[in-house]
């Protein structure tokens, strides 16, 4: 998915979910606030760190040997210069500083494959949460079952991603998919369309029931998004 700023100067145009995961901070500015988010200046920060620390231990093992008992420290520093030695004798320093060069970039590389995959759980444990987000105010506007919230929730992160910001149905290509009306389809096209292929997921329309069911609905259409969900679980006689 596209990758969302860290920073912004503004919350202007940006989509309301997506403001609301913003806060102020010292400087004026607006940083992306989700729990166990970290910044990608401080992975960069961090990656230099352990950059740096890799390279001076490594420098540090070549001039004191590996720290083990005295014995092993003594044949490992003789086998590392007796190496180095012969390298030289040959003429063959490039070669010694490629190897010492090789050893450096194989560790750090770890620590770079280690922090990359850091990222990218971060990234999705973002595109989950706007996605969550939406669902449920998406099923409590179309009434899904409370109960059903989890079933659907997992129906619809499998055919979801995030463009530009927002939440938009994907095919199995990965691909952004286009409604009827030429613009990206929506989580609540796809969700409405469910009440096909998966009716068990939502309440009956309360339009053709008897007068106190019509009196209910009309009520329901008056709550918020999460009081219509406390009041599904009431009326199933839940919590």
């Amino acid at each position: 998915m596209p990758p969302i700023e860290k920073t912004v100067d503004s919350l202007e145009g940006l989509n309301e979910e997506i403001a609301g995961l913003y806060k102020q901070g010292d400087d004026g500015k607006y940083h992306l606030s989700i729990p166990g988010f970290v910044p990608k200046e401080k992975v960069d920060e961090f990656r230099n760190s352990a950059t740096s620390a890799l390279k001076q231990l490594d420098e540090f093992k070549q001039k004191y040997g590996d720290l083990d008992p005295e014995k092993a420290r003594e044949a490992l520093a003789k086998a590392e210069e007796l190496e180095k030695k012969k390298l030289i004798d040959a003429g063959k320093v490039d070669e010694l500083i490629g190897q010492e060069v090789k050893k450096v970039a194989e560790k750090n590389q770890k620590v770079i494959e280690e922090l990359n995959s850091k990222l990218q759980e971060r990234e999705e444990t973002l595109k989950k949460l706007l996605i969550d987000k939406e669902v449920t105010a998406i099923g409590a506007e179309l009434n899904v079952w409370p109960q059903a919230l989890a079933d659907l929730t997992t129906r619809v992160r499998s055919q979801a991603d995030i463009h530009d910001g927002k939440a938009v149905v994907i095919g199995e290509d990965g691909k952004p998919v286009y409604g009827a009306n030429g613009e990206l389809k929506t989580l609540k096209e796809l969700i409405t369309e469910m009440k096909e292929s998966a009716p068990h997921l939502f309440q009956p329309s309360g339009g053709g029931g008897s007068q106190g069911g019509q009196r209910r609905g009309g009520e329901n259409r008056n709550l918020s998004a999460r009081e219509k969900i406390a009041k599904g679980l009431e009326n199933r006689g839940i919590g």
